[in-house]
């Protein structure tokens, strides 16, 4: 015998049971059978694509097309074979994007056939809201009453396209959200991600980064660059500098005018010294001083001084000591007493930095004279600015250990403790590795251990990059001071 099977899905016109009702002769021997085939499960989708293909158990395709299939191991399939076809899956599979292939695109395209559009309309306010994808925002973003929204959305909850989530309409896969944004037009995407910020804005209890960026891509410059500097700093403010950066770069691009763009781009600079990328760094602040001119001579010379930094701890040496030499002449000219002691203790901190990175003797030497006649500056003062002081202080304990008592480096720690509480974690971190230096110098292993080990944990919870590997390596030289050549190379590892 011959047996015809014949799969449909039930959107199409002809179903199974329709299909027996044919003109075939019916006996005995012809008998057609409706079979109502149930989804497979999520786990046993999952098992065959990892069947078909054991290397891709832990690409992100496997996932995707977990999410995708709706329980149709063909269409699975399909997301995968793209997968394992596209250049990303030898380089770096979590490099791998769907939406650059066409299959996958187009298994994404049925999953929407079908939809009015008016349902689709839904599924592109969900898809620009985001996490503040609430029914009523949705529905206002539509330009639709409560009810009628909810009618339009059954359709993408029964297709699994969408779900709930405490009262939040949310894809239930990123994909298929940013498949749905790729089909918007540049004006309709613009449009309504400006609506969505507008709706946010006066719904109240969003983040500035959300507005932020819903205004960027909704092209409102300036209501942009005002929640995108209040992200950047809220994050710079909480350790997250990553976050901050990113924000910070945001605001730049939005700036409509010199003095908003230098904001941000010092903003960025140090956001991005504080990662680790020093390049990233020197490249902003050497914007500011190339294209965006500061407006006064302390802003010229503070950006002065944070290019000199981060091209210190990018190694260029001589692009370091030329800003340096550049900014030294500046501060002489600074009239106001407490803000010229203020750049003289950080133009020396760095100069005494550079010097010991470049073994330069002679500047070392040149700078003891100079912290000598700063601490005197500073005994003359009543209240002293707490960030100057520290900084006078420990630049004499570093300069002192190396060239001349240890227990006289110990005695400048000493004084710039009663600062410790009035000033900014990086400072603290930086405290308690100079207090650790100088202790290194001194031989006193165990205590040096104990300041480095501060210096790394207020460095995580800052999230100054710079700091935690200073820290690490700091440790690292400790266990090479007492022998622990296996602690010493794991450190250097971390």
């Amino acid at each position: 015998p011959i047996i015809f099977v014949i799969t449909v899905r039930k959107s199409k016109v002809c179903a199974v049971g329709q299909a027996s009702e044919a003109p075939i002769p019916i006996s005995t021997k012809h008998v057609a059978r409706d079979l109502r085939l149930s989804p497979l499960s999520e786990a046993h989708i999952r098992e065959i694509l990892v069947h078909a293909k054991p290397e891709a158990r832990e690409h992100p395709a496997v996932d995707l097309a977990v999410h995708l299939s709706a329980g149709n191991p063909s269409y699975a399939q399909e997301v995968l074979r793209a997968a394992a076809s596209s250049h990303e899956w030898a380089r770096s599979a979590t490099e791998w994007d769907p939406l650059d292939h066409e299959q996958v695109r187009r298994v994404f395209a049925v999953r929407l056939v079908g939809l009015s559009s008016d349902e689709l309309l839904i599924l592109r306010g969900v898809a620009v809201l985001g996490r503040s994808a609430r029914p009523r925002l949705v529905a206002e973003l539509a330009g639709l009453d409560l009810p009628a929204a909810a009618r339009l959305a059954k359709e993408s909850y029964r297709r699994r396209i969408v779900a709930d989530e405490d009262n939040r309409m949310i894809f239930t896969n990123d994909a298929m959200r940013e498949y749905v944004v790729s089909q918007m037009s540049v004006l309709e995407r613009a449009a309504t991600h400006l609506n969505a910020g507008r709706i946010l804005e006066r719904e109240g209890g969003v983040s500035a980064g959300a507005l932020a960026t819903h205004f960027f891509l909704g092209d409102d410059w300036t209501r942009c660059f005002s929640y995108a500097m209040e992200a950047a700093t809220l994050a710079r403010d909480s350790g997250g500098n990553a976050e901050a950066a990113h924000f910070a770069e945001i605001a730049a691009s939005a700036a409509t005018g010199g003095d908003e763009r230098r904001v941000a781009l010092v903003l960025r600079g140090d956001s991005m010294f504080a990662l680790g990328d020093s390049q990233a760094a020197a490249a902003a602040f050497s914007e500011v001083l190339n294209t965006v001119v500061p407006p006064s001579l302390a802003e010229r010379i503070r950006v002065h001084l944070r290019l000199a930094a981060a091209r210190i701890e990018a190694c260029n040496w001589l692009a370091a000591d030329e800003a340096l030499g550049k900014v030294q002449a500046q501060i002489l000219t600074v009239e106001d007493f407490g803000a010229r002691m203020r750049f003289k203790a950080e133009h020396a901190s760095l100069v005494l930095k550079l010097a010991l990175r470049t073994g330069d003797r002679d500047s070392i030497a040149g700078l003891e004279h100079l912290l000598s006649q700063l601490v005197n500056d500073l005994d003359r003062q009543s209240q002293p600015e707490p960030e100057t002081a520290m900084s006078i202080f420990m630049a004499a304990a570093v300069l002192e250990s190396l060239t001349g008592s240890g227990q006289k480096a110990v005695r400048y720690l000493a004084a710039a403790q009663p600062y410790l509480d009035l000033v900014r974690p990086g400072q603290l971190a930086r405290y308690s590795g100079l207090r650790g230096l100088v202790r290194t110098r001194l031989a006193s292993w165990d205590a040096a251990e104990a300041d480095f080990l501060k210096a790394r944990e207020i460095a995580m919870r800052s999230g100054d990059q710079v700091a935690l590997m200073r820290s690490w390596n700091n440790l690292a030289c400790v266990s090479l001071g007492t022998g622990d050549w296996d602690a010493a190379a794991r450190r250097l590892g971390e």
